[in-house]
């Protein structure tokens, strides 16, 4: 879609769709403070007036996509550049340039670059299932299950219903 025809018009659009508040917008493209309210819904809702917000804000969001993917393909690719290069086996040289018959691999900055790339491929998921129950949907015995996890000797402190010390715990 074209730009507005009405200068106004196109402003105001640009300032909706860049996140301005209605009666601002509409007061600062020059529009008179009294009856802003209804002279913004109604200009706001005007056919070309919308679809140009709309579009604007679409150009807005696709414009922050791309600039989130050039960033984040900026990122990998240091470091996949950072794992090449720790990867290698890499002479140490003096001030001078001069070779010192050393040769080095770094091992943590090849780990740690391993480990974000990983991170950022999602290739380390936690594979255990955490099932969450509300108490008052739990049997007696997930609940003296539960209470006894953290226990040690599974002995969860509160009383038993024969007094033993054996058997599940008293409900009350």
């Amino acid at each position: 879609m074209p730009v507005l025809v009405k200068r106004r018009w196109e402003a105001f659009a640009q300032l909706i769709a860049s996140g301005s508040n209605l009666i601002d917008a509409y007061v600062i493209v020059g529009y008179a403070e009294k009856g802003a309210y209804a002279g913004a819904s109604r200009l706001k809702s005007r056919p070309e007036v919308r679809d140009r917000i709309i579009e604007l804000q679409t150009a807005s969001i696709d414009q922050a996509i791309e600039k989130a993917a050039l960033s984040q393909k900026y990122v990998l690719d240091r470091l996949m550049a950072i794992v090449e290069r720790c990867m290698q086996r890499q002479e140490i040289t003096d001030s001078k340039g001069k070779s010192t018959g050393v040769w080095r691999f770094d091992a943590a900055a090849a780990t740690r670059a391993l480990e974000l790339l990983g991170k950022q491929l999602g290739m380390f998921k936690d594979q255990r299932l955490i099932g969450v129950k509300r108490i008052d949907d739990m049997t007696e015995e997930e609940i003296v299950a539960f209470l006894g996890e953290g226990a040690e000797g599974g002995d969860t402190g509160r009383p038993h219903q024969n007094g033993s010390g054996e058997g599940p715990p008293t409900t009350h």
